[in-house]
């Protein structure tokens, strides 16, 4: 999942495109401050793809495995269109790593959540009865 804000919504997405905004003479010291957040459930096997566009037309790109990048500030050289290094075009980044809780519950927790709700329902259902003959008694005495 993407997001350009924390927390992140709850729709999973396979690919995500995200845009920075269009700086205009921004010359050979490009700065975009924008901010990415990613969940990844399989670092091994993610690919962080970034390409730089100029009028809606690729220029340079790179690709990485999230597992390999390491934390703090990176220096990434990116690639041209055939693959080569471009000479003097680098992607400056602050990179943080989390771990995010898993919440998704076992099977057998699941059936001993299930089985603690059904005995809560019926000792509401068991109670509600008894308030019912509370009231209807009350309700006699009064008259």
């Amino acid at each position: 999942m993407v997001s350009n804000v924390l927390p992140l919504a709850q729709r999973v997405e396979t690919e995500s495109v995200v845009k920075s905004a269009a700086k205009h003479a921004n010359g050979m010291n490009l700065a975009f401050d924008k901010e990415v957040h990613f969940v990844v459930s399989e670092p091994q096997a993610t690919i962080l793809r970034v390409g730089v566009t100029d009028r809606n037309h690729e220029v340079a790109y790179e690709t990485w495995l999230l597992a390999n990048l390491r934390r703090g500030y990176r220096t990434l050289r990116l690639r041209g269109l055939l693959g080569t290094r471009i000479e003097l075009c680098y992607l400056f980044v602050y990179v943080t790593l989390g771990a995010e809780p898993n919440n998704w519950a076992t099977p057998r927790q699941l059936r001993q959540q299930h089985q603690k709700i059904l005995k809560l329902q019926h000792q509401l259902t068991s109670s509600s009865g008894s308030l019912s003959h509370i009231t209807t008694a009350d309700s006699t005495q009064d008259r």
